[in-house]
């Protein structure tokens, strides 16, 4: 019986940096992705089955310093922030009642150049910030349930989404420079009481823009491997 086989492939695995999708064997330090980044868990942040989306593990968050931090170059990492990438997760609050960052790429405690995508304390939207400026979103971010978040950056364009649906979009000329810039994941480096609280699922990143519209999620684990087109037996 012929097979497409591109099944259970990701036809954007070429671009992807970053794969924190966790089996039960894997450790916090694991990137599956191309790139074979090295994470490294800061204060309590780690592995664990209390609550999973669909990976065996996600990582669980105090929101008092915990983070995952990539070692990539600082060069490299403002590159990817300087042009277009996406970034998407599945989160789960235990109680959600701050500014919480999901996703930082920024100058280390500096709060000249950033990105950082987290929920907003007064709307409980999530947000996309800047340095140049800020798009709020409109859909809200429950807690003690799984939702995806993800934005994508095309040319100076930032796209909002949650649960697949574009909530805002907006224009911002940011320039991320280079001096010990690193992608952070579950905390705000310059901002430490916007940490994280609750757990972050099968986190990744793309040098590229993959959705400027809604979009289907995902049912299943992403496929850890590239796309083939044609068809085998």
């Amino acid at each position: 019986m012929a097979l497409e086989r591109s099944m259970l492939r990701d036809p954007h695995w070429d671009s992807c940096v970053w794969a924190m999708q966790y089996g039960a064997a894997d450790s916090i330090g694991t990137d599956k992705s191309p790139a074979a980044a090295t994470f490294t868990a800061g204060a309590d942040a780690a592995l664990s089955t209390g609550q999973t989306k669909f990976a065996a593990q996600s990582i669980i968050f105090d929101g008092t310093g915990d983070k995952v931090t990539d070692g990539t170059a600082a060069a490299t990492w403002a590159s990817r922030a300087n042009n277009d990438h996406t970034f998407q997760a599945w989160v789960y609050h235990d109680v959600a009642v701050a500014n919480e960052t999901y996703f930082e790429t920024s100058v280390e405690t500096s709060a000249a150049n950033y990105v950082l995508l987290e929920r907003s304390v007064t709307t409980g939207y999530l947000n996309i910030a800047l340095s140049g400026g800020a798009i709020s979103g409109s859909t809200a971010i429950p807690a003690t349930t799984w939702t995806h978040v993800a934005y994508t950056r095309r040319g100076n364009g930032f796209f909002l989404f949650v649960d697949g649906v574009l909530g805002n979009s907006g224009t911002v000329a940011e320039t991320i420079g280079t001096s010990v810039n690193h992608g952070v994941l579950g905390y705000n480096e310059y901002s430490s009481g916007a940490g994280f609280a609750g757990y972050i699922g099968e986190a990744y990143f793309h040098t590229k823009a993959l959705w400027t519209s809604n979009f289907t999620l995902p049912t299943r684990a992403r496929p850890l491997r590239k796309h083939v087109s044609g068809v085998r037996s």
